[in-house]
C-alpha cells in the first residue's frame, strides 16, 4: 500500500467520515477547514480565491 501524508489522506479517503472526500484533481484545490478539523467545503483549483461561493462559505463559517 502506498503511504500518503496524513493531511492528504484525511482530505481524500472515504474512511475520514466527511462529505468532501474523494480525489483531489490538482495541487491547488482548496479545502476550507475549521479549527476543529471539520471540512466545510472543497473547491476545484479553477475556482478563484475571490469567488463568491468561497467568500460566502467563509462569511457563513465566521458567523458560527
Amino acid at each position: 500500500m502506498k503511504k500518503y501524508c496524513s493531511h492528504y489522506e484525511y482530505l481524500t479517503f472515504k474512511r475520514s467520515g466527511h462529505e468532501f472526500d474523494g480525489k483531489i484533481s490538482w495541487n491547488f484545490d482548496r479545502s476550507l477547514i475549521l479549527k476543529d478539523r471539520k471540512i466545510i467545503n472543497r473547491f476545484d483549483s479553477k475556482v478563484q480565491p475571490e469567488n463568491v461561493k468561497i467568500m460566502n462559505t467563509i462569511e457563513e463559517a465566521s458567523r458560527n
